[in-house]
């Protein structure tokens, strides 16, 4: 990885809708190779050579191809590695200048392969059951699968290896015809008719059909430590016990990539301490490029952060650039996911503190280029009082001087390439020029990426046959899906902005570290609602126990109240009945009147019987009047006590109301306490990193102290010495 000035002037190409089922789709007839234009790309203002770059790159780039083509080829895997190390030690005699004469040195590697593949072949390769293992098919039809796997039963017969030259090895029927040996006209023909037996075979079930027969011929990976591992047979560039700069010997190689070899070294100059030297393979073309590397190492150390790593030292070896960074214990990322997945609180742990790093580099100008599992470092911190799941520190490595854009396609390496910068190597003649710009965004992408297939790694995308120029083609036109378990889903949303075609699109690193907080929203919420019941449980406790007894009183008092108007009402009642019942007495007084006042009149009745009917008549109405004004009298007292019971049933609400909204503004306000005490344990987590980082740079200063002050001592002791041999020379 190479860290590199945002000047926005590098284009990237125009995307296009997706028409493949997800694997990547065969570059056109008119894709320049990806390793040419990388070549091209880094001799560029320089005094070297294309030849000069491919001559280190040219097999590497291609290696994995080539090893997939001899294991089926010989029909066995194990087979084929031992005949990719005898074609190394062949291309190696041969020299670039006969590999890079025409058709190209990737037609002249293949055909080397296939003439010592003929030496090796065994019997047909088997699609399951054998030394071959394929890919799993993706997701598709019956038809789609069946076809696959009649490819697979014999992958040599017929035209197929024609098939597999254009579409698996993105050969073009110039370099194809070159490496079987026949015609171009005659290859072409042959190609036509073996992509009409394949065309037959899917019978419309792929979409894509070089896609498909890509597939088809899909190896899992035969070196799975690809850009981590040195190829096999191969030593470091400069052997152990080496003293580089007469102050740090070389104790252990530790490690190679495409670019660099590490070691751990001994910092004689302070007795005890330990550093990590890296020691580039590419020596500089020329002064200006030694140069250009200073400049981008005097750049990177002056942009600190925790998670960036420190270059303490550098110096050249050979003509080859080293540098120093701390010696830290621990293992990459890409160690950790091997074992198993990251779950989202531990990548919320890793990721923030890398997002805010890559914010910290961008802030200065300069773009890290190769955010990759394998190069963040997930240091354990010891003695810091920190509790056990947070002792980790993660690290950005291999930052500044290790490699660019370019060197990263020419090592087979683009796994985490952002759309825009594949583009500017999946050019193809005739098409629009690039559209997006490179920049920050593109670490954006790669650190999204990376979180990505830490959370998930099983379905993180591959460079199927390990054909770099089809991948890098497909990440120029589409972005890699989201992940796909349920527990993860509500990230699809987030994962498809961090990870957007359009850079524009993206956010910045800053703002991806504060979207990170989505990674741990579940359990936060799930944290803060127990925080809120442990904090304010018991008075909410005691509210709604004061609460039920309101109630409960409230209802009580409602119940008599309901009781007595009850009783009104039936005394009311009864106060009408008799109402009634005294309108009837008094009605049949007055027909009785009326009857008297007859008699009266027809002279019928004597005095005495008026008098009777007179006194029973005026006794009649004083009981009924008597009534009626009992009646009236019960009939004020119930409406009474109706009203009284509706007053206090509406203050018995009103009171229940108010004991609600008390509840809800407690709870509102334990919430907001909840927030405000996890963002204070955020920033006491963010401080305490801080605070570990700069107890390690404490430490290294103290003990480069001492060393000075022994150094000191010991020259005043020789001074003193020397002061003593002269005075007793003086003396004699």
């Amino acid at each position: 990885m190479g860290a590199e000035r945002d000047s926005g002037a590098t284009r990237a190409a125009t995307p296009s809708a997706r028409e493949s089922d997800g694997r990547p789709a065969a570059p056109g007839p008119k894709t320049q190779a990806t390793l040419q234009l990388a070549a091209e790309r880094l001799v560029s203002g320089t005094a070297g050579t294309v030849q000069d770059v491919l001559e280190g790159a040219v097999v590497g780039h291609y290696a994995e191809g080539l090893r997939q083509y001899l294991a089926i080829r010989t029909g066995d895997a194990e087979r084929a590695k031992a005949v990719f190390s005898q074609l190394r030690d062949r291309v190696a005699a041969v020299g670039i200048e006969e590999l890079s004469a025409p058709p190209g040195a990737r037609a002249r590697l293949y055909r080397m392969a296939r003439e010592m593949a003929a030496a090796e072949a065994g019997g047909p390769a088997k699609a399951a059951g054998g030394t071959l293992l394929f890919v799993r098919p993706s997701p598709a039809p019956p038809s789609y699968s069946q076809a696959i796997e009649k490819i697979r039963a014999d992958p040599r017969a017929g035209g197929r290896e024609l098939l597999e030259l254009k579409h698996a090895r993105s050969l073009s029927t110039e370099e194809i015809a070159f490496v079987v040996g026949r015609p171009p006209a005659e290859t072409e023909a042959a190609l036509e008719e073996a992509l009409e037996e394949a065309r037959g075979l899917f019978a419309g079930g792929a979409k894509d059909l070089p896609s498909a027969l890509l597939e088809a011929f899909a190896l899992e990976r035969l070196d799975q430590e690809v850009g981590s591992a040195r190829e096999e047979g191969e030593e470091p560039l400069v052997p152990v016990k080496t003293v580089l700069d007469g102050r740090y010997e070389l104790v252990r190689h530790v490690g190679s990539g495409g670019f660099a070899d590490v070691y751990l070294a001994r910092d004689i100059a302070v007795p005890g301490h330990q550093v990590a030297l890296k020691l580039l393979k590419r020596k500089a073309a020329s002064d200006e490029a030694r140069d250009a590397a200073l400049r981008e190492l005097r750049l990177i150390a002056a942009v600190f952060h925790p998670s960036i790593v420190q270059f303490k030292d550098h110096g050249w070896y050979d003509d080859r650039f080293w540098f120093v960074m701390p010696w830290y214990e621990g293992e990459t990322l890409e160690a950790r996911i091997e074992r198993e997945p990251l779950s989202r609180p531990e990548a919320r742990r890793i990721f923030e503190p890398l997002a805010r790093a890559l914010a910290t580099m961008h802030a200065a100008g300069i773009r890290h280029q190769d955010v990759k599992p394998d190069n963040i470092f997930l240091a354990r911190l010891k003695g810091f009082g920190i509790e056990e799941e947070e002792r980790v520190l993660p690290v950005l490595i291999d930052l500044g001087v290790a490699a660019t854009d370019a060197e990263l396609v020419l090592a087979g390496t683009p796994t985490y390439f952002a759309p825009e910068v594949a583009a500017q190597f999946a050019y193809v003649q005739g098409e629009p020029p690039p559209e997006y710009p490179i920049g920050p965004a593109a670490d954006v992408f790669a650190l999204a990426l990376t979180l990505r297939n830490a959370l998930e790694p099983e379905t993180q995308p591959e460079v199927l046959a390990g054909n770099v120029d089809a991948f890098i083609a497909q990440r120029a036109k589409e972005v890699p899906e989201p992940p796909t378990k349920k527990e993860l889903r509500f990230l699809r949303g987030p994962l498809r902005r961090w990870m957007a075609m359009d850079p524009a699109e993206r956010p910045t690193a800053d703002e991806l570290a504060d979207a990170l907080a989505v990674l741990t929203q579940p359990e936060e919420r799930r944290a803060r609602r127990l925080r809120i019941l442990r904090t304010f449980g018991p008075i909410l406790i005691a509210l709604l126990v004061v609460f039920g007894f309101v109630v409960r009183g409230l209802r009580e008092r409602a119940r008599v109240q309901a009781d007595k108007a009850e009783a009104a009402a039936a005394r009311e009642a009864e106060a009408l009945a008799d109402l009634e019942e005294s309108d009837a007495e008094r009605e049949e007084m007055r027909v009785k009147i009326a009857e008297a006042e007859q008699r009266i009149a027809s002279s019928t009745l004597s005095r005495q019987d008026l008098e009777t009917q007179l006194a029973e008549a005026t006794g009649t109405l004083s009981v009924t009047r008597t009534r009626l004004t009992r009646a009236r009298r019960a009939l004020a007292t119930r409406e009474k006590a109706l009203e009284a019971a509706q007053e206090s049933l509406g203050e018995a609400e009103a009171a229940r109301d108010a004991a609600r909204a008390r509840v809800e503004e407690l709870e509102r306000a334990a919430e907001a306490r909840g927030r405000e005490l996890e963002e204070a344990r955020r920033a006491l987590s963010a401080r305490e990193a801080e605070l570990a980082a700069a107890r390690a740079a404490t430490g290294e200063a103290a003990a480069a102290r001492d060393a000075a002050q022994a150094a000191q001592r010991e020259a005043e002791a020789r001074a003193t010495a020397a002061e003593r041999e002269r005075d007793a020379a003086r003396a004699a």
